[in-house]
């Protein structure tokens, strides 16, 4: 059987590398929800009588008087927006704390 422990000095890189990936698609999802705000939908308010706008995620959205609804984000962009942001959070702290635990740790004599 292989031997899977870290070598002494050694740091696990493994939560920086999965708080970049999450960091990159917060980023991307944000980019597009700003693409699709400011670009795409930017003429939105010269015939829109019920145009709404949020700022986090960006995103205009006219509605309509049936109900239909025309240039809000695609509800799987908003959500991978909201759980990447959560999961970058998440792993940051995650990282830190190994981090910090890991200095402390050689610092100590360990």
């Amino acid at each position: 059987m292989p031997n899977i422990q870290p070598l002494p000095g050694e740091r696990p890189m493994w939560p920086w590398g999965a708080f970049a990936i999450a960091l990159a698609l917060f980023l991307l999802t944000w980019a597009l929800c700003w693409f699709n705000a400011n670009v795409v939908n930017e003429d939105l308010q010269n015939f829109c009588a019920d145009l709404h706008t949020q700022s986090f995620p960006p995103e205009k959205a006219c509605v309509a008087e049936d109900g239909t609804v025309t240039g809000a984000n695609a509800s799987w962009v908003t959500a991978a927006f909201f759980t990447s942001a959560t999961l970058s959070a998440v792993l940051l702290t995650a990282a830190l704390a190994l981090a910090f635990v890991g200095r402390a740790g050689y610092s100590s004599g360990r």
